[in-house]
């Protein structure tokens, strides 16, 4: 689960992935609305139900969690007031990280969840 916290009235993209695949979330302070992008996640899936989500945001700043697995991503906005899930199938092996654009995020923490086997 990774946690972030944004900065309030900032715009920009939070990418996490490697070089050939990323999920992104983009926020945009002036429209009050965080978009979410899957289309570079790996295998295509589902397109006919789209490959974006976008959710609105209250005005300040912004709480996320984000719960992410080998096949499925999970997006708690704003405490829970709004949330999003989607599927994805990453191919490439390399590790995944996060970026994101200067002064978005003021802070972030993760921590590797237990497998339930």
């Amino acid at each position: 689960m990774i946690t972030l916290t944004t900065a309030a009235h900032r715009s920009g993209q939070i990418r996490l992935g490697n070089a050939q695949e990323s999920l992104s979330l983009t926020i945009d302070s002036a429209a009050q609305a965080l978009t979410i992008d899957r289309t570079e996640t790996g295998v295509p899936f589902a397109l006919q139900y789209g490959t974006k989500r976008t959710v609105p945001l209250a005005a300040g700043p912004q709480r996320l969690q984000l719960w992410l697995d080998h096949s499925s991503f999970e997006l708690s906005v704003a405490n829970g007031q709004h949330f999003a899930s989607g599927r994805i199938f990453p191919q490439v092996s390399a590790p995944w990280r996060m970026t994101a654009d200067t002064g978005l995020v003021t802070a972030a923490t993760g921590r590797r969840l237990n497998n339930m086997s």
